[in-house]
């Protein structure tokens, strides 16, 4: 965390950053890989493969990341991977700017990523493209300006010396309620999601969370990233609707997680096994 905060605020284009984030991205592509192959041979055995593989076109698509058809969750991979490739540079171009601007700038280019995103009827990939990584550059910049700003460990040090424990939990209870009412029945709008969604992160990292807590959440820690690319199999493209045999949202939910964290713990044994060989 210290390590990544002083490339943010000073830039450090070094070797050993961009090792670091290469080797990240290596490993996030061969975790892919394996799910990719995985799932696509499981899709012929069942009698899916004009759906996946598809056409030969359409399998490279999916490897490359650069077309991801297969699985709708898959669209951050391409994304991820590129703003990973120039996060140096934007950390330098930031660093020259006051962070108001940076912040400025960020939001114009998310608002017109957004509109291209879902106001713009066209299959074009530039234009497809520019709406998914506009809009997560903007998130992408909360973050580095968060980090850079300490803002969670200032906001955290400022509500404890100031709040006693059942005062916090009244505040964070509140915040997440009106964000439930406001994201859902005032401002129904996938435009308002950076600014939820931030304020759930800084809910939840200040949140003094229990042993027993925080071991629930670091073992879903080591699943996430197969929860994120293999959820969608199990109700729209391999296995359609195969969750929804449990009707109620909780017991669907409840299903999904449990196929996938099932199917994660055995991705994350066999990828375990590789880089321990290689």
């Amino acid at each position: 965390m210290v390590y990544i905060r002083n490339i943010c605020v000073w830039g450090g284009q070094t070797k050993k950053y961009y090792n670091g984030r290469l080797k990240g991205i290596l490993k996030l592509l061969v975790n892919y890989w394996l799910i990719l192959i995985g799932f696509t041979g499981l899709s012929m055995l069942i009698g899916n493969g004009n759906q996946m593989p598809g056409t030969l076109w359409q399998f490279i698509g999916n490897v490359t990341t650069f077309d991801t058809s297969y699985n709708g969750a898959w669209w951050y991979l391409f994304v991820y991977i590129l703003l990973v490739l120039i996060s140096s540079f934007i950390f330098r171009c930031s660093n020259r700017l006051p962070d108001c601007v940076t912040f400025a700038v960020s939001f114009i280019i998310y608002s017109s990523a957004y509109y291209v995103r879902f106001s713009i009827s066209d299959k074009n990939w530039f234009l497809t493209k520019y709406g998914l990584i506009g809009m997560t550059f903007f998130e992408f910049i909360i973050g580095m300006l968060a980090c850079k700003g300490m803002w969670i460990e200032k906001i955290k040090c400022y509500i404890t010396k100031r709040m006693c424990i059942w005062k916090r939990v009244i505040l964070s209870s509140g915040l997440l309620i009106g964000i439930l009412i406001g994201h859902t029945l005032v401002i129904p709008s996938l435009f308002v999601a950076p600014f939820t969604g931030g304020i759930i992160i800084g809910v939840f990292s200040i949140w003094e969370k229990p042993e027993w807590i925080k071991n629930v959440f670091l073992f879903l820690g080591k699943q996430s990233t197969n929860i994120w690319l293999i959820h969608m199999f199990f109700y729209q493209y391999i296995f359609v609707n195969l969750v929804f045999v449990g009707q109620y949202p909780l017991i669907i939910l409840t299903i999904m997680m449990c196929l996938a964290i099932i199917c994660s713990m055995g991705i994350n044994y066999v990828m375990k096994k590789m880089f321990k060989s290689i």
